[in-house]
């Protein structure tokens, strides 16, 4: 392929998911199936549409996480977990990405966990390993973001 091929092949792509619903799940749902034929799965655009899918999944779209079936809080946890993959290379550390992508994992990971745990799917043993990692994405979102975020909606909510 020559340069202009794949610049060609960029701008469409991009213009695809640019103009394509961001609060359509079922919408970028298709398109990631689409774009992970072309791209590879660690491509920023494959990673921009699961971005975008993680913060349609939850609270924040007035959706309580206790009321999800386990396939949306699956697959909140499972981008999520390829978008940590990532920061660990792009932005290792005490990073605004992984303050970020701890905030949204946390509290999917919680209640996927608990209803695995009720419905015995879960030892007890795996139940607390699973706890004590979303407590470490906790931390991560209070040694990041607790320093200078003191009026942040997550802070607030923690105070009630």
């Amino acid at each position: 392929q020559t340069s202009e091929d794949v610049m060609t092949l960029i701008t469409y792509w991009w213009n695809i998911i640019d103009t394509a619903s961001k609060y359509d799940i079922k919408v970028l749902m298709e398109l990631l199936q689409k774009t992970l034929k072309v791209f590879d799965k660690n491509h920023y655009y494959n990673l921009e549409v699961k971005r975008r899918i993680i913060e349609n999944i939850g609270d924040s779209k007035g959706n309580k996480y206790e009321d999800l079936a386990e396939a949306w809080l699956e697959k909140k946890v499972e981008f999520c977990k390829d978008h940590l993959n990532i920061q660990k290379i792009l932005a290792p550390g005490l990073s605004e990405y992984r303050a970020y992508l701890s905030s949204h994992i946390a509290e999917p990971l919680y209640w996927l966990t608990k209803k695995r745990y009720l419905a015995k799917k879960f030892s007890g043993e795996e139940l607390n390993k699973i706890m004590e990692e979303v407590a470490q994405h906790l931390l991560m979102v209070i040694q990041i973001w607790g320093p200078y975020r003191k009026r942040s909606a997550e802070r607030l909510k923690a105070r009630k």
